[in-house]
C-alpha cells in the first residue's frame, strides 16, 4: 500500500481504460439486475491447521439487490450480502454499485464483535477506476470493472485484453492508493477474468457466463465458490 498526496501518472492501460469501457458501452458484456434480483454462492476458504492445510465447508451467501439509490449523484443498485450461517450471523455486507457499470460507490461491511454488530464503511473515489475487492471481509463480493469486451474470433488482438487502474481509501484524510489489475479472455460461453489487488491474497479466477447475475465460480489461493441459486 503506498501514501500518495499528488495523484501519480497511471500505467499507460489505465490511459486506454477509458477508451475500452467506451467502446465496449453498447456491446461489452455485463451482468442484468433489477430490484428483486437474487441469487447465492457456496464459498469455502482454505484453513491451516496442525494437520495441514484444508477446506472449511461451504458457506450460502444470498445476495440481494434490494433498492435503488442515489450516492453522491451516482445512480446505485444497493445489493444485501448475508448468511444464515451459524459461525457467520450476524455478518453481512452492502454493496452499492453504479447501475451504469456496476462500480463500487460505497460499501459497508457489517461484523459482529462481542454479539453486537460494527459498521466499516469504505467510499471510493470516482477518478480512479478498480475492481472491486473484499479485502479483509469473509463475504466474496470481489467484482471486475464492467463492461468486459466482446471478442471477435478473428482478430486474437481482441479475444483477451487487460487493464489497471487504482484503488483508493481515505483514512483520517490522508489517502492511501493500491494499484489493481484485472484481465479477461474469452470462452465458449462467457469470459474469464482474472482480477489482482497487489496483497497476500494472491489472484483471483472468476468464470462469468452470459445470462447470469453473478460469477458461475471463483478460486484464489486461500477461497472459493460456486455459483447455486439464481433469482429473478
Amino acid at each position: 500500500m503506498m501514501m500518495e498526496s499528488i495523484r501519480r501518472p497511471l500505467l499507460t492501460a489505465v490511459f486506454l481504460l477509458a477508451g475500452i469501457l467506451s467502446a465496449c458501452a453498447d456491446e461489452g458484456f455485463m451482468p442484468v439486475w433489477q430490484v428483486g434480483s437474487s441469487w447465492a454462492v457456496e464459498a469455502s476458504r482454505l484453513r491451516q491447521d496442525p494437520q495441514g492445510t484444508a477446506w472449511t465447508s461451504p458457506v450460502r451467501w444470498l445476495f440481494e439487490v434490494k433498492n435503488e439509490k442515489e450516492i453522491d449523484g451516482v445512480a446505485c443498485f444497493v445489493v444485501h450480502v448475508s448468511s444464515a450461517a451459524k459461525h457467520s450471523a450476524g455478518m453481512q455486507a452492502i454493496l452499492c454499485l453504479s447501475k451504469q457499470d456496476l462500480r463500487p460507490v460505497r460499501v459497508v461491511d457489517v461484523t459482529p464483535v462481542g454479539g453486537k454488530p460494527q459498521a466499516h464503511e469504505r467510499m471510493f473515489d470516482g477518478g480512479r477506476i478498480s475492481p472491486l475487492f473484499s479485502g479483509e471481509s469473509a463475504i466474496p463480493y470481489d467484482l471486475p470493472m464492467f463492461p468486459l469486451a466482446e471478442a471477435s474470433d478473428d482478430d486474437a488482438r481482441e479475444r483477451d485484453a487487460a487493464v489497471a487502474g487504482e484503488a483508493a481509501t481515505d483514512v483520517d484524510g490522508i489517502t492511501f492508493v493500491d494499484a489493481t489489475t484485472q484481465s479477461w479472455a474469452k470462452t465458449e460461453q462467457g469470459y474469464r477474468v482474472t482480477l489482482d489487488s497487489g496483497d497476500s491474497r494472491g489472484k483471483l479466477v472468476q468464470e462469468w457466463v452470459a445470462g447470469e447475475p453473478w460469477a458461475r465460480s471463483m478460486t484464489g489461493r486461500d477461497v472459493k465458490y460456486t455459483l447455486v441459486t439464481v433469482g429473478k
